[in-house]
């Protein structure tokens, strides 16, 4: 591997790591959940679809974050398990 690349390498492991270790320390200090005052209008669907009852979006609102939440829930059943998730697609 020539200096250069090796440097590259080197930079991007060390962001990788420092962007790792941040999200480490807002999981471990930020409670589980927050919610925010528009929070319902991304919960409640994705509340509804894993309860199993008919799914109605927020008209205001792209389903997408309501989908990731569902699908979020029904793989970790937790609020915690959504919040390390995010985390790590953040990353």
């Amino acid at each position: 591997m020539s200096g250069m690349r090796k440097s590259h390498v080197v930079v991007l492991s060390m962001l990788a790591l420092w962007a790792f270790t941040i999200h480490l320390v807002i999981l471990a200090e930020i409670p589980d959940p927050i919610f925010a005052p528009d929070s319902g209008s991304y919960a409640l669907p994705a509340l509804r679809a894993y309860f199993d009852k008919p799914i109605q979006f927020d008209p205001h609102r792209t389903p997408g974050y309501p989908a990731f939440l569902w699908m979020a829930l029904s793989a970790t059943r937790s609020f915690l398990g959504v919040l390390v998730l995010q985390h790590g697609v953040a990353l």
